[in-house]
């Protein structure tokens, strides 16, 4: 994928990861530069995702912002497809550390 082109190419890549789940075909898949995309196309079976989950991703962010004792931040996205994934992964994230 192109990291300096997100456009026609991302939401082509979300419409063929919804398609074969839909049709059942098995997808090996790298989204590296939009993981947001493995949260909606990896809820059948069929689906290896092998980049970082957004769980992953935030988990890291936020024990590196835990680390140094980072109370305070803010969370800048483009509207890429799967950035409210991403903004939920983060709130879903925050609220499980401010629990334990």
């Amino acid at each position: 994928m192109n990291y300096e082109q997100y456009g026609r190419s991302t939401a082509s890549a979300q419409y063929f990861l919804q398609l074969a789940g839909y049709l059942g075909i098995p997808v090996i898949a790298w989204n590296a530069d939009n993981s947001g995309l493995e949260r909606r196309a990896s809820q059948t079976s069929l689906q290896l995702q092998l980049a970082p989950s957004l769980e992953h991703q935030t988990a890291a962010m936020l024990s590196i912002l835990e680390r140094y004792k980072w109370h305070q931040f803010s969370v800048v996205t483009s509207m890429i497809a799967g950035h409210d994934d991403f903004i939920q992964a983060v709130r879903e994230r925050v609220s499980a550390v401010q629990v334990s």
